[in-house]
C-alpha cells in the first residue's frame, strides 16, 4: 500500500493547533514511548504495562461481563476486585489514554480525573496519577459522542484488546509501527473494533496526529469521504487513508499563529458533508421572518454607522490636538450606541463614572 500523506516533510493539517489540545497530544506520545514502545509506567517512573497485566484484565474484566444495572466503575471494581495492583494500575491507565481524546464539554476534566483516580484506589500499590498529566484531561479533541459514554465499557475492552495485540509484536515491530502509519494501520486490523469503532478512530488519531484527521464518528467519516470521493482514491484503501486524503486536499479554514488546520466541523466544509440541525433550520427560518418583517438596513445597521463615524471623530480630534476629544469620545459611547454593552459606559455601573471623569481629565 502506498505511504499515507503526513511525514515529517508534508505540512499537517490535521493536528489541532489551538493551546488547549497540546498537553493532550504530549501525554499521548509520552504513552507511546513510555507503555508501548517500552514496558513502564504511565503515572510513575518504574516498569509496567506488562503483557501479562494486560491478560489479567482479559481474564478478570473481558471475559467476565457484569450485566447489571450498577454503573461502569462500580462494575469495574467488582471485575478486579481479586486483580494484582500492576493490572489495576493498567486499567487506571488505559481509562487515561481512553479519555484523552474527549472534549471536557462531552466529559469534563473533572470527570475524567475522578474516574481514574477511582480505579486507582480499587488496591494499595498503585501509582497516583500525576498533576502535569492530570491536566491533559481539562481540555480534550473532540465530541466523541454519546457511545463514548454509554459504551465505556466497551471502548475500555478495545483499549486492552489493542494493547495486548500491540505488545505481543517484538519491539522492532512495534517501533516501525509507531513510526509508520501503515504498519500501525495494520495492527489496528487485527482487533475487533466492533462498537468501539471511536476509540479505534481516537488511536488512530492520537498516535498519528500529523496523519490522520480528529473525526471519530463512523457516520462523519463515511460522509466527508462521500462528498470528496475523488480526493479520497480507490475505495480498496484502507478508510483512514481515504479520510486522510481527504483532509490534506482540502485548503485549511482554521489558523492559531503559523499553524494551519482543516476543520471539517467549521464552515466552509461542514455544510458540504452534513445536513443542517433542527436547530440551525429553525433559527435560519426566524432569520428569515424577522428580515421580511423589519427594516434591517434602517434600524439596525445605519445607527451603527453614526456611532463608529462619532468615534471617527473623536480619533481625529485626538490626532489633531485637540482639547475635546474626551467629551467627544465620551458622547460616541453614550449615545444610541451599542457597538460595546451598556453596563461599561452607563454612569450607574460601578466604576463607569469614575472612568468617565478620569477620561475628562486627561
Amino acid at each position: 500500500m502506498s505511504r499515507v500523506v503526513g511525514s515529517d516533510t508534508d505540512m499537517s493539517v490535521t493536528r489541532v493547533p489551538y493551546p488547549s489540545a497540546q498537553p493532550g497530544y504530549a501525554a499521548a506520545a509520552q504513552w507511546r514511548d513510555r507503555c508501548l514502545l517500552r514496558e513502564g509506567s504511565l503515572f510513575e517512573d518504574r516498569p509496567g504495562s506488562e503483557l501479562v497485566d494486560a491478560r489479567v484484565l482479559v481474564r478478570d474484566f473481558v471475559e467476565q461481563p457484569d450485566q447489571g444495572k450498577d454503573d461502569f466503575l462500580t462494575k469495574l471494581h467488582g471485575q478486579l476486585s481479586e486483580s494484582p495492583a500492576s493490572a489495576v494500575q493498567l486499567a487506571a491507565e488505559l481509562l487515561f489514554v481512553h479519555f484523552l481524546v474527549a472534549r471536557s464539554d462531552a466529559v469534563s476534566g473533572s470527570r475524567k480525573k475522578e474516574v481514574v483516580r477511582r480505579v486507582l484506589s480499587f488496591t494499595e500499590g498503585t501509582s497516583p496519577l500525576p498533576d502535569e498529566l492530570a491536566s491533559a484531561l481539562d481540555a480534550g479533541l473532540v465530541r466523541p459522542g454519546q457511545a463514548f459514554n454509554s459504551y465505556r465499557w466497551r471502548q475500555f475492552g478495545y483499549l486492552i484488546d489493542f494493547f495486548i495485540a500491540f505488545k505481543e509484536l517484538p519491539v522492532d515491530q512495534r517501533r516501525e509501527a509507531l513510526t509508520d502509519s501503515d504498519a500501525f494501520l495494520a495492527v489496528l486490523a487485527r482487533v475487533e473494533d466492533q462498537g468501539a469503532a471511536i476509540q479505534r478512530h481516537a488511536l488512530e488519531h492520537l498516535l498519528f496526529p500529523e496523519v490522520f484527521p480528529p473525526i471519530v464518528s463512523r457516520d462523519h467519516r463515511a460522509a466527508v469521504i462521500s462528498t470528496w470521493g475523488q480526493a479520497a482514491g480507490p475505495a480498496t484503501d484502507p478508510e483512514p487513508v481515504r479520510l486522510a486524503r481527504v483532509v490534506q486536499s482540502l485548503p485549511p479554514n482554521t489558523r492559531w499563529g503559523a499553524a494551519e488546520y482543516v476543520n471539517l466541523y467549521r464552515s466552509p466544509f461542514v455544510w458540504q458533508w452534513s445536513e443542517p440541525s433542527s436547530a440551525w433550520r429553525g433559527s435560519a427560518l426566524w432569520a428569515k421572518r424577522l428580515s421580511e418583517s423589519i427594516d434591517l438596513e434602517h434600524e439596525e445597521r445605519q445607527y451603527k454607522v453614526d456611532a463608529a463615524r462619532r468615534v471617527m471623530a473623536a480619533r481625529t480630534a485626538l490626532e489633531g490636538g485637540r482639547a475635546d476629544w474626551p467629551q467627544l469620545l465620551g458622547s460616541a459611547f453614550t449615545k444610541d450606541n451599542n457597538l460595546v454593552a451598556c453596563r461599561p459606559t452607563s454612569r450607574s455601573s460601578p466604576g463607569s463614572g469614575r472612568k468617565l471623569i478620569r477620561l475628562r481629565r486627561l
